[in-house]
């Protein structure tokens, strides 16, 4: 069997009653209740936590795409800045009339 801790809680008076209301209304002790309303909250976070972190690998993802398809950009450009230059030389080769630099 699982250990535990009794605790105690300080409530304003009104939470006290609102509290006592819900648990009287779902039939369970205020105890339960609160235990409850405790592991549902450290679920939700920890989905939440889970959430964050898939959508950070995703934004990740998504600049090293990016990326990719800059250097991409920028291999096409470097090859037609190349294509020219030899383009030019090839005119200049013509220009002198066939003769090689």
């Amino acid at each position: 069997m699982e250990k535990s801790r009794k605790f105690s809680i300080q409530l304003p008076e009104n939470e006290y009653r609102f509290l006592k209301q819900i648990a009287a209304m779902q039939n369970t002790t205020m105890a339960q209740l609160i235990r409850t309303a405790w592991f549902e909250k450290a679920n939700s976070l920890s989905a939440m936590e889970d959430i964050e972190t898939k959508l950070s690998a995703l934004q990740d993802l998504a600049k090293e795409t990016a990326k990719s398809e800059q250097l991409g950009e920028l291999f096409k450009e470097n090859a037609k800045r190349q294509k020219r230059l030899y383009q030019k030389l090839i005119d200049i080769e013509k220009a002198l009339g066939g003769k090689s630099c």
